[in-house]
């Protein structure tokens, strides 16, 4: 049996398909080693433990530490602040990949049927 042919309209013109399609590498290899170093480095996991610190903590627990020991209060606050932006950093990293893999998995399909990971792969 013949598939029916759909009368909707396409959600993007050929014009944005070929500008969606048409990515560069945002990074080159190099800078993707260095950040990793970067990330696998000690001060990352010095920060996420610090953070894990903060949230096993109660609100008398920090202001005590605020008042008590301003300059350790100090240095947990900024590796909370360093953590915090590497996060969105990775973040921003993940959805840009993801993007990219379901771009590529579009393009790439001759059947009309987008690959789909075990586990759905549908994050948004």
């Amino acid at each position: 049996m013949a598939k029916a042919k759909s009368t909707a309209s396409k959600p993007f013109t050929d014009k944005q398909v070929k500008e969606l399609t048409s990515f560069e590498a945002a990074i080159t290899d190099e800078t993707a080693e260095a950040l990793e170093k970067v990330a696998g480095g000690n001060e990352i996991g010095i920060q996420r433990r610090m953070c894990l610190a903060v949230v096993s903590r109660d609100a008398p627990t920090l202001a005590k530490l605020r008042t008590e020991a301003p300059e350790a209060f100090r240095k947990t606050f900024e590796a909370v602040e360093g953590f915090v932006k590497h996060i969105q950093g990775v973040q921003e990293v993940a959805q840009a990949a993801h993007w990219r893999m379901k771009i590529a998995d579009c393009m790439g399909a001759s059947d009309d049927e987008p690959f789909v990971p075990v586990g759905g792969g549908n994050h948004g």
